[in-house]
């Protein structure tokens, strides 16, 4: 019988996890030290506005995710130039906007949709 700690894709997986979390170390400093810490919850809630707008518009749901997350990440880079409100008011702003968004386009789909699946299982 084959020893399962040896086996080449534990091995990988093992190696893929210790690198994932020095980059994530990495980067969570860095988003932390910005003042970003909303930012990946802001682009989660907009991408239930992305899969309302891929069904409805019927070019798909990965499209339209990343899409409408592309555009709230520009968004959100434009509005930040101005200074006139923090990096955080602003991804709390547009993360609501687009959660309330999203909810709105997803009520206007003819065909009935399981949020739950396209969220968190697909």
């Amino acid at each position: 019988m084959e020893n399962k700690i040896t086996d080449p894709f534990i091995i990988r997986g093992i190696l893929a996890g210790i690198a994932v979390a020095l980059i994530s170390g990495l980067v969570g400093c860095f988003v932390v030290w910005r003042r970003l810490s909303y930012y990946g919850e802001s682009i989660a809630h907009s991408s239930l506005l992305g899969a309302g707008l891929g069904i409805l518009l019927g070019v798909g749901i990965n499209f339209g995710v990343v899409f409408i997350c592309l555009l709230s990440g520009i968004l959100f880079l434009w509005l930040q130039q101005s200074k006139a409100l923090s990096s955080d008011t602003l991804l709390g702003v547009l993360s609501h906007v687009a959660l309330a968004l999203g909810i709105i386009v997803i009520s206007f789909n003819k065909i009935k949709i399981d949020l739950h699946a396209i969220l968190f299982l697909s």
